[in-house]
């Protein structure tokens, strides 16, 4: 399975993006509030068996940690060829530290 490691935007960050205007353009889908997140890493292909303990990985690994300050933008991008429109986001780094990529099975592990 192809998995990413993501967070959800807080409802005073849902509200703030919606409030933004949307206007028409030429090859662009605007998705609805349910669909956003910050992607933090790809992991790529993880075996159905381990999926579990990666999330159960990061619940350990980052209990405790309190909220964060992220912050948007300032403005919008798109990726590659794809187009697909983003809003760069900094401030969520610190979940790289529970998250091993060399490790054959893609594991989580604390440092």
């Amino acid at each position: 399975m192809r998995v990413f490691i993501g967070v959800w935007p807080s409802k005073a960050v849902e509200e703030a993006v919606d409030s933004l205007g949307r206007p028409q353009v030429a090859g662009l889908r605007w998705t609805t509030a349910d669909q956003w997140h910050v992607t933090l890493r790809f992991c790529g292909e993880v075996p159905d068996g381990d999926v579990d303990r990666l999330a159960e990985s990061l619940r350990v690994g980052l209990a405790g940690q309190g909220p964060v300050e992220a912050t948007l933008g300032p403005a919008t991008a798109r990726f590659g060829r794809s187009g697909i429109l983003h809003v760069p986001v900094v401030g969520l780094d610190n979940v790289n530290d529970y998250y091993d990529p060399t490790l054959k099975r893609r594991r989580l592990t604390r440092s």
